[in-house]
C-alpha cells in the first residue's frame, strides 16, 4: 500500500481511511483515530530529521506566525536540507505555539527550542527566511449587511471573508476585488448615509493606480511559489521586477499608461482624463517601492556575486571569482555539456549534482541552494491550517494541530509496515 501511495499528499481523510485499514474492523474512538494519526505523524518527523541530521548535510529555515481561529499565535518552522550528495528535504520541522508575545525574542527563542528538541545542529545552519503580515478585520454587522447587497445583485462575487490575513501573498487580488465590487460598495455606503470614497476621482485613480501595480507584485509572487524554489531565482526575479519599477517609472513620465490596464480602462470610460493622474506622485510611489525592496533584500547585495556564481557560473569573469575556485572555473567553462545545462536552465539541484569534477565549487553552490527563497511553505500550510482548527473543532489541541499539519504538507510515505506492526489491539469504546 505504502509504494502505491508513495509521493501523495497526504489529508487527514486519507490518513483515516488508511489507519481504519491496518486496524480490525473494530470501530476506533476518536482518541484512537487521533494517536493514530499522531503515530504517522511521529514517524514522518523522525523520517524528515535523520535526513536534516545526515553527516554534513546544510539546513535552513523558513519561519512565520499566523493566527488561529482562537487568535492563537502559531509559529512555523519549515526545513530545508541539502546533502553533500545534494538530496534535497524540505518539510516541516516544528510548530510553536507563542503562549504570551510574539516579538522577535520570543520568535528566536521558539526556534532555538525547536532546534534543541530537534537535536539539528547549529553549526550547519545557513540561514533563515522570515516574512510576516498583520491581519484586516471588520464589523460583522457591515460584513454581514454588505454580504446582503452582493446576494440581492447577484453579484458575481463569493463571499469575503468576515476575518481576512491579507498577505504579501494575496494582496493584490484583494484590491481588485475592491475595484471589481465598486458599485456594491457604493450602494453600501449610500444605505449607510455616508459618503463613500469610490466617488471621489482622486481616491478611485489612486486605487486604480495601485490595483495594477500590485498586478505586477502578484505575478512576481507566483514565479516565487512552489517548493523546492531556489534563492537564485529569487535573486534574478526581484532584479526582473526591479528593472520592471524603472520601466513603468519611466513610461509614466512620458504619459504612456499601456502598462497599467485598469488605469487604461478608467481613462476610456470618460471617468478621468490622463491630465488629471497624478504622474510624478505615482512616480514617487514606484521610487518608494524601490527603496522598499533594496532594503528588505539587502542581503542579497551582499551575496550577490556568489549567486551569480552558482546560477551562471559560465558568464562569470574568471579574475572576478576567489582565487581558490578559478582554477576549477576555467575548467568548468571548458565542460560543453555542463554549460549547456546553465545555459538551458536546467534545474540548478541536478545540475550541480552532476558536477562531481568541481568540488570546491560544488559546495559553493550547496551552501546557496540550501537557502529558502521565500516563506511559500509557511503561507500555504497556513491556508491548509483552516482547515483544520474551524469553527467546528474550535477545542483542536496543538500537539493533533501540528500533526494534522505535518500530515497535509510532507512529502514522506509513511512505513506503514511498521506501523502496523507496532499498533496494539484497541477495543472499542
Amino acid at each position: 500500500m505504502g509504494n502505491s501511495l508513495k509521493g501523495a499528499s497526504w489529508t487527514l481523510l486519507s490518513v483515516f481511511i488508511l489507519v481504519k485499514k491496518l486496524t480490525t474492523r473494530r470501530s476506533l474512538s476518536r482518541d484512537t483515530v487521533q494517536r493514530r494519526q499522531f503515530d504517522i505523524a511521529q514517524q514522518l518527523k523522525l523520517s524528515m530529521l535523520a535526513k536534516v541530521n545526515e553527516e554534513e548535510s546544510l539546513f535552513a529555515l523558513a519561519v512565520d506566525e499566523s493566527k488561529d481561529i482562537k487568535d492563537s499565535a502559531q509559529l512555523l518552522i519549515f526545513v530545508r536540507s541539502l546533502s553533500p550528495t545534494f538530496e534535497l528535504c524540505e518539510d516541516l520541522l516544528s510548530m510553536e505555539t507563542l503562549t504570551t508575545h510574539t516579538r522577535g525574542e520570543d520568535i528566536f527563542l521558539a526556534v532555538k527550542k525547536a532546534c534543541i528538541q530537534s537535536s539539528v545542529d547549529l553549526k550547519n545552519l545557513r540561514g533563515i527566511c522570515t516574512d510576516g503580515a498583520p491581519a484586516m478585520t471588520a464589523n460583522a454587522l457591515n460584513h454581514r449587511q454588505f454580504l446582503e447587497i452582493l446576494h440581492t445583485s447577484e453579484s458575481f462575487a463569493e463571499e469575503i471573508p468576515y476575518h481576512t490575513d491579507v498577505r504579501w501573498l494575496s494582496q493584490g487580488e484583494t484590491s481588485r476585488r475592491v475595484l471589481l465590487l465598486r458599485k456594491e460598495i457604493v450602494e453600501f455606503y449610500s444605505m449607510k448615509n455616508k459618503d463613500c470614497p469610490l466617488l471621489n476621482n482622486d481616491f478611485l485613480t489612486s486605487l486604480v493606480f495601485l490595483v495594477d501595480l500590485l498586478m505586477h507584485v502578484n505575478y512576481l509572487n507566483q514565479n516565487l511559489q512552489g517548493k523546492a524554489t531556489t534563492v537564485c531565482l529569487m535573486h534574478r526575479k526581484i532584479k526582473d521586477f526591479c528593472d520592471k519599477c524603472r520601466l513603468l517609472k519611466s513610461h509614466l513620465q512620458q504619459g504612456n499608461f499601456y502598462h497599467f490596464p485598469q488605469l487604461t480602462a478608467l481613462i476610456d470610460s470618460k471617468e478621468v482624463k490622463p491630465d488629471q493622474i497624478p504622474t510624478v506622485r505615482f512616480s514617487g510611489t514606484l521610487d518608494g517601492l524601490l527603496q522598499e525592496f533594496a532594503n528588505r533584500f539587502q542581503d542579497f547585495k551582499k551575496i550577490s556575486a556568489t549567486i551569480r556564481l552558482v546560477a551562471s557560473p559560465h558568464l562569470v569573469e574568471t579574475e572576478s571569482a576567489p582565487l581558490h575556485l578559478q582554477m576549477e572555473l576555467v575548467e568548468l567553462k571548458n565542460n560543453e555539456q555542463l554549460v549547456k545545462k546553465f545555459t538551458e536552465e536546467s534545474d540548478l539541484l541536478d545540475t550541480w549534482k552532476s558536477a562531481v569534477e568541481y568540488p570546491q565549487l560544488r559546495e559553493l553552490a550547496r551552501n546557496i541552494l540550501v537557502l529558502f527563497g521565500s516563506t511559500y511553505l509557511c503561507e500555504a500550510a497556513f491556508s491548509r491550517m483552516k482547515y483544520l482548527k474551524n469553527k467546528y473543532r474550535t477545542r483542536l489541541v496543538d500537539s493533533n494541530l501540528e500533526s494534522g499539519i505535518r500530515l497535509m504538507v510532507s512529502s514522506e510515505s509513511p512505513d506503514f509496515a511498521s506501523l502496523s506492526a507496532n499498533m496494539q489491539e484497541q477495543g472499542s469504546h
